[in-house]
């Protein structure tokens, strides 16, 4: 990956760079995950657009799964809802994670 960086740089292919910059963001908010570090995963992720960078159908569905998880279902919705705002189409597997971290805690009513 280092030596493809430069590369990439040099060519001056936003596209390609912005998305490679949406992957990092992508696998830090993983990494956040694995530390079991959910405030920073959503720093993180409320970050992104301040720094020029568009979460994607990924980073939305990221974390959602790791917020649903961690039995967060309040803070997953928050971002279900930003990923419709933004026009992106959510999948069952979303709404099934958020649903079932609900069910979980016993919170029927938030479904």
């Amino acid at each position: 990956m280092s030596a493809i960086l430069p590369a990439l740089m040099h060519t001056g292919s936003t596209a390609i760079l912005r998305m490679l910059t949406v992957l990092v963001f992508n696998v830090m908010i993983k990494a956040y995950r694995l530390a079991q570090n959910y405030g920073k995963a959503c720093h993180l992720f409320d970050s992104m657009e301040s720094r020029g960078v568009v979460p994607d159908k990924c980073t939305y569905s990221s974390i959602i799964q790791i917020l649903a998880g961690a039995d967060l279902p309040h803070k997953a919705k928050h971002y279900l809802k930003k990923m419709q705002e933004a026009g992106l189409f959510t999948d069952c597997i979303s709404y099934c994670v958020l649903i079932s971290s609900v069910v979980k805690i016993g919170k029927l009513e938030m479904a």
